[in-house]
């Protein structure tokens, strides 16, 4: 991977969606995550997080976060082609979670970690992606630009695949399969037509596609390259034993998750507007504001 540099936004989440491996006293397992940063006043300095999904970290003593290596410790760096993993001990500190008990998203801090591990490792730097605030979709232009069946494309580490080599997460497409400007069950979330196995927790869904987009108050369509979240996978759909269908979070295993379920391919996604929050809970508790 020497010398890749990214160029498109679908080369730029490669570097911006990451892979977390949770150890708990009992335990290990696997997620995803996707970067958010937010920048003092001036913008001289960045606190970078990591959003994934409270039920990934739930417990955890020891979170291993990937990251990508840059050619030097200056501005302006670039990628190395390596990856190392942050090492986030007794990480409780660390995490920040939704307000909301009901959403299943928190953010994870990592900022001190990466400069511990730059301390240790003078001349060589970190190298990474964030998702800025205005590729985040909001409920005003999903009810005005999107239709009731949308593409969308997933990334993370489906039961624990990726690319090892290189340190990149997987894409996996499908389309939405409820409206997403609709709260489906009455709640801050959307259904999803894809396959959504362990290690997909915490991915994100975004529009990334070049496609056709309503335009404001008519039923006129325009071609358009749409790129942009509109939400973070947090369950699935299982038919249990007795036949009852429940939605349950994704597991953060790829192991025999014991065939007393299966899988539906339905995937069910936290709505955009709560990262959103969630970065508003950052702003305000480091002072700053988000890119």
């Amino acid at each position: 991977m020497a010398n890749f540099v990214p160029v498109s936004n679908a080369e730029n989440v490669l570097f911006m969606v990451k892979r977390l491996e949770v150890e708990t006293a009992t335990s290990k397992s696997f997620g995803t995550g996707y970067h958010v940063a937010i920048f003092t006043k001036d913008q001289s300095e960045a606190q970078l997080f990591l959003v994934t999904n409270k039920h990934v970290v739930k417990d955890a003593k020891h979170i291993r976060v990937l990251m990508h290596t840059a050619n030097g410790a200056t501005t302006g760096r670039l990628p190395d082609g390596k990856y190392i993993y942050l090492e986030v001990f007794n990480p409780i500190g660390s995490i920040v979670n939704h307000t909301n008990p009901d959403v299943d998203l928190c953010a994870i801090n990592l900022t001190p970690y990466m400069a511990s591990w730059m301390s240790l490792n003078p001349g060589r730097g970190l190298y990474w992606k964030h998702l800025l605030r205005t590729q985040i979709w909001i409920d005003a232009e999903i009810a005005e630009h999107l239709d009731a069946i949308e593409p969308v494309t997933m990334i993370g580490c489906p039961n624990g695949l990726w690319d090892q080599v290189n340190g990149f997460p997987l894409f996996r497409r499908g389309v939405t399969a409820s409206h997403p400007a609709i709260d489906f069950q009455g709640k801050s979330q959307f259904a999803l037509d894809i396959g959504a196995f362990g290690g997909s927790s915490g991915s994100p869904i975004l529009l990334l596609d070049h496609g056709l987009m309503r335009e404001k108050g008519t039923n006129n369509q325009r071609a358009v390259t749409r790129f942009g979240l509109l939400g973070t996978l947090w369950g699935r759909a299982v038919v249990q034993t007795t036949g009852d269908v429940e939605i349950v979070p994704v597991p953060t295993t790829s192991k025999a998750v014991v065939r007393l379920t299966e899988g539906l391919h339905l995937g069910y996604a936290v709505k955009a507007r709560e990262t959103l929050a969630l970065l508003d809970q950052l702003e305000a508790a480091f002072e700053g504001q988000s890119a």
